[in-house]
């Protein structure tokens, strides 16, 4: 089956820093994952609401290089913090404070799985576009993937906390690209938080 497009870390989908909300429509078959229920719930009411009669799926797991359970580091939103605040919700302990927001952070532990479980789950055979934008995992998460099983046409991913918080380009960055161009892509461009790829036909 081919999947329009597979979207890792989707939180509530009409954010102004989403790549693929405003993009999109009700026949794509689209596939969201997001962890936080609350988050979750407002991203299936979101995305319902904007694309009625939609052949949208929703997954409310986190995703990671194992099946197993993971804690995420959640910053418990509060008058006076930036709108975005609800958004850094990490792998990384640090990962709020790190922002200089000052507030509580809730320890959660949710269930992870990898791509290729939602691949094998709605027997995927092509996917057209891969985003990724999970707060410092996009690392494990995109290295983990059997490339040999499939090969998203694009992928997104965020970059601007892969060798920590607020810390973009470094070993590990690199380390990806290097990895992503013996698959077969090739860069198109780094804009803003993101690195845009595409499979170098």
């Amino acid at each position: 089956m081919r999947c329009n497009l597979l979207q890792i870390g989707s939180h509530i989908g009409n954010t102004v820093n989403d790549n693929v909300f405003n993009v999109i429509d009700s026949d794509y078959f689209a596939i969201f994952v997001e962890p936080i229920k609350e988050y979750f719930d407002s991203l299936v009411e979101n995305y319902n609401q904007t694309y009625p009669n939609n052949n949208f799926v929703f997954i409310n797991k986190a995703c990671s290089n194992e099946t197993k359970k993971i804690k995420l580091y959640k910053p418990i939103h509060k008058n006076g913090l930036p709108n975005w605040t609800n958004q850094l919700t990490s792998i990384l302990p640090n990962h709020t404070k790190n922002h200089n927001i000052d507030t509580q952070v809730e320890e959660i532990e949710v269930e992870a799985i990898k791509v290729s479980d939602i691949i094998n789950e709605y027997n995927i055979s092509e996917i057209d576009l891969l985003s990724v934008d999970t707060e410092g995992h996009d690392y494990e998460i995109i290295k983990s993937i059997d490339f040999e099983l499939i090969k998203p046409k694009k992928i997104i991913f965020e970059h601007k906390h892969m060798e920590g918080t607020n810390k973009s380009f470094g070993p590990r960055y690199f380390d990806l690209i290097n990895y992503l161009n013996s698959k077969g892509y090739i860069v198109i461009k780094q804009e803003g938080d993101d690195t845009f790829m595409t499979l170098n036909k």
